[in-house]
C-alpha cells in the first residue's frame, strides 16, 4: 500500500485472499521493431520481486546521462505492465506533451506488450515483449474457538 492507504506493486490482498507475482521469468523480445542508439535493453530472467513490492522485467538504460532511463514493471492488481520513467516527468503518466509509452498496449493472450516509449524529439523503443510470472496464492481464515473449561482437585493417596 502507498502512503495514502491504496494498493500496490506486485501484491494484491482482499478479504481472506492474497495473491503475489513473486517472480518474472522467460522474459524476451518477441520482436523488435526499434530500439534507438542511446539505450541499451536489459531483460531481467529470474527476477524476483523487491522487498518494496516492485517486480522489474526489463529496463533500458542510456548511454547518455541525460536522458531518461525505463523500468518495465508488473502490475499485479491492474494484471498489466506498466513503464516507469526515471526521473520523473509530470507529463509521462497521462501520456502527453510527446511523452508515450507509460501503459503498453496488451496483445494476444498471455503476457505479451507492445511497448511504444517516446519522449520529446525521440523515438526510444518499439517491441513485443512477453514473460511468464510465478504467483504465490494464500487464504487466510479466523477461526474462534469458545467454551468452558473446569478443574477437579484429586485427592492425594498418600
Amino acid at each position: 500500500m502507498d502512503k495514502k492507504g491504496r494498493w500496490k506493486g506486485a501484491r494484491e490482498e482482499r478479504e481472506g485472499f492474497t495473491r503475489e507475482a513473486s517472480k518474472a521469468f522467460n522474459v524476451k523480445v518477441e520482436e523488435l521493431y526499434y530500439c534507438n542508439s542511446d539505450y541499451r535493453l536489459e531483460l531481467y530472467q529470474e527476477r524476483e520481486v523487491t522487498s518494496t513490492r516492485w517486480l522489474v522485467i526489463a529496463q533500458l538504460k542510456p548511454e547518455k546521462p541525460s536522458l531518461p532511463e525505463f523500468w518495465f514493471r508488473w502490475d499485479e492488481k491492474a494484471d498489466h505492465l506498466n513503464v516507469d520513467m526515471k526521473p520523473k516527468h509530470k507529463d509521462w503518466g497521462g501520456e502527453k506533451n510527446g511523452y508515450e509509452g507509460h501503459r503498453p498496449k496488451k496483445v494476444g493472450t498471455g503476457r505479451r506488450f507492445e511497448v511504444s516509449i517516446k519522449i520529446p524529439g525521440i523515438d526510444v523503443f518499439h517491441g513485443i515483449i512477453s514473460f511468464s510470472l510465478f504467483i504465490k496464492v494464500g487464504i487466510k481464515s479466523r477461526m474462534s474457538i469458545t467454551g468452558r473449561l473446569g478443574y477437579k482437585e484429586i485427592p492425594k493417596l498418600i
